[in-house]
Order: structure tokens, then sequence, then C-alpha cells
């Protein structure tokens, strides 16, 4: 019998979305997998559906009732639950290949590492590849991937090192993520793809996540400095640009569908903190059109002028990219 492969799915209000993903999970060809449904207190029909799931195939399926806590609380407590040798997360709108576990377990014991990353394809509703997120071996690649899912990890490893999802409205998978880099001199990438990220526009995290009068990074951004400061499996520049590159990533995601003025004043916030907590941010070495390796050529050039520019070009930049996003 092969390794057991422990698979979290938190459920909330998931229902539409349940068959297709259990169905992915039910088909993959790893014989000694258990899948842990986490349902946080869904409203939906998700709770009975799950039940009927579970009782038709109890040797894969289990799942776990709470009161509504939030996708962190419920990883959290899937975390304390998992039993066996590995650990993988899934989300429970997401669809995965059939020989996704097996790859990614064979990939992980390939390399030895406590963790290995893969990158994954986005998707729409009806199957259709928006683009392929594709991993290198570049030391920045593993940053390019900070969801829980598209990866697996030795289960001793997470628990050894205390590792657990943040409690933060906007980054908790993030924390989680970066953490476990900061644990460990093994982490490993793989450019192997069988994770499906299903766009699904209505999702309450997509929502929220362009707001930002609901949202802000700097709770996150605050917890990692004080988690991770000072680095010890991580490259003190790379921890930095990745700092430097949350905030310009947060800033364009919300460009297009948050109120000018509050866009403006969190720029200001956002660039504030950045001057506060990393004085020569500006100066990052990483902070280039060619640098990080590994990084696409279109985010490094946009982190890279929105580093270096003045804060009104800043803001106009902002300014007109969420003109032409909406």
């Amino acid at each position: 019998m092969p390794p057991k492969v422990t698979l979290i799915i938190p459920v909330y209000n998931g229902k539409p979305y349940l068959n297709a993903c259990i169905d992915s999970v039910l088909s993959q060809t790893y014989e000694n997998l258990s899948c842990l449904l986490i349902d946080d207190g869904s409203t939906d029909g998700s709770f009975q559906l799950l039940d009927e799931l579970a009782a038709a195939r109890p040797d894969r399926l289990k799942v776990v009732h709470q009161k509504n806590k939030g996708v962190a609380a419920a990883r959290n407590l899937g975390i304390s639950l998992a039993d066996g040798a590995y650990l993988m997360f899934a989300d429970n709108d997401d669809i995965m290949e059939p020989d996704y576990v097996a790859r990614m377990v064979k990939e992980l014991e390939k390399t030895g590492a406590d963790m290995l990353v893969g990158g994954f394809n986005r998707v729409t509703e009806d199957g259709k590849i928006r683009f392929t997120h594709r991993l290198t071996k570049d030391p920045w690649a593993k940053f390019r991937a900070v969801a829980p899912w598209g990866r697996i990890m030795r289960l001793d490893f997470v628990r050894d090192n205390g590792l657990r999802f943040g409690s933060y409205r906007l980054g908790e998978d993030s924390y989680f993520t970066i953490s476990s880099y900061n644990a460990s001199p093994h982490i490993a990438t793989t450019d192997y793809i069988g994770y499906h990220w299903v766009d699904r526009p209505a999702s309450v995290s997509n929502t929220a996540q362009k707001r930002s009068d609901i949202t802000s990074a700097l709770p996150l951004l605050e917890g990692l400095c004080r988690n991770v400061r000072p680095p010890r499996h991580i490259s003190p520049e790379l921890f930095d640009y990745f700092l430097i590159k949350y905030v310009v990533w947060h800033l364009t995601f919300i460009a297009g569908s948050t109120a000018w003025p509050l866009v403006s004043r969190t720029c200001e916030d956002y660039y504030n903190w950045l001057a506060k907590e990393v004085p020569d941010y500006r100066r990052n070495p990483q902070v280039s059109p060619f640098r990080p390796k590994g990084e696409i050529f279109g985010i490094r050039l946009t982190v890279w002028i929105l580093t270096k520019s003045p804060m009104w070009l800043k803001k106009s930049i902002l300014r007109l990219y969420g003109l032409l996003g909406r």
C-alpha cells in the first residue's frame, strides 16, 4: 500500500459545484487517498449533499461539520484531523486530473522535499483553459504560487512547524504558504500541472477581494513580517519583493472595481507602509524588468513601474488601469 494522502477540502455554500469536485476526487488513480470535507456552516444544502456523497463512498470521503468560522479555520481543523504521510488541499469548486495526486506524490518522493509546489490551469466554468500557470526551477518560482492547492506536503513537516492558516480576511493562504517556505530549505517546484482553478466570477472571495473597503492587505503583510523576519530559509530580498509584489497585485486587482477615492487612499496607505517596514524597497535588486528570474515579464514590468514611480504617477497609472479594466 502506498503512503496515505489526506486531501482537505473546505466547503461553504458550494452545492452547485460539489458533484464535479467530488467526482474528480473519486476518479483519482492514487489508491491510498482519503478526502476530508470540512463543511463550514453551509446554508445552501451543501450539508445534506456532503453527507449523501460520503455515505456512498465512506472508503474515500469523510465529512466534518462546524459552525461558520471561515476558510482558514476550516483548513486548520482539517490539519488537526488529517492522518497519513502527505497532505494536500483543494477548493470545493475546482477539479483535478485523475493522475493529479499520484503524480504529485511521485514528484515529491523523487525530490525528497518537505513540500512540492506545482502550477495550475485557469479554466472557465465550461472547461476551457484561459491560461496556464507553469512553474520553473528558479528560486522565485515557488513564490508565484501561494494558494494551498496545487501542492503536496509532508504532514509531519506541517505539524512539527506549527503551520497554520492566518485569520485574515485577505491572504490567509499566503500566510500559510510563505510561513511554510520559511520553515524549510527543502521546498521544490514541478512543471507538472494537474489542478484546474475554475473561474467563478460570482464567488464570495473573488468579490470581496476586489473591494478595498472590505479587505486590506496590511494585516496579512504585518503578520508575515512578524512571523518571517528575520528569514530563516527565505532570501531576504525575495521576501521583501513578495511584499512589494503583493501591494502591487492588490492595488491593480481593486483598481477597476472599487471607488477611486478608496483606491487612491489605499495606494497611499500601502506605500507608506512599505516605506516604513521595507525602507529600501525601491532599491531591492529584484525590482527590475529583468528580475526575478522565472516571473512573467508583464508582472515584473508592472511591479518595477509602480515601485519606482512617484506617488502622483502611481495614482495616474492605477486610475488608467481601473478605467481600462471596468
